[in-house]
């Protein structure tokens, strides 16, 4: 089991000029059983620069967010341990179904 959390509040140096480019938040969980399947779920939320502003911003990124689940598999597995191929198939929503609300 693989648990992912990202948060601005992880990353000090936005005077820096190295920000997050809007993200905002993600969350994530991902688990691989012994067949090499993955299955995973979670969610990411975006605002805009200024989060004082409820309004829409032109040229800036609008309060939004996606939750998804998929799956993925390896394969070719036994074929040469350096290398794994892996394909997925993720399915989410977005807007107000996203849970991802004004930050």
């Amino acid at each position: 089991m693989q648990v992912t959390l990202e948060n601005d509040c992880f990353l000090p140096d936005k005077s820096l000029g190295k920000g997050d480019h809007d993200y905002t938040h993600g969350t994530g969980f991902e688990y691989i059983d012994n067949s090499f399947f993955h299955y995973k779920a979670g969610q990411n939320i975006y605002a805009p620069s200024d989060l004082r502003r409820k309004d829409h911003i032109d040229g800036d990124r609008p309060y939004a967010g996606i939750i998804y689940g998929g799956v993925g598999y390896e394969f070719f597995r036994d074929y040469d341990p350096n290398w794994t191929h892996y394909g997925e198939l993720d399915f989410g929503m977005i807007g107000p179904a996203a849970f991802c609300g004004h930050t």
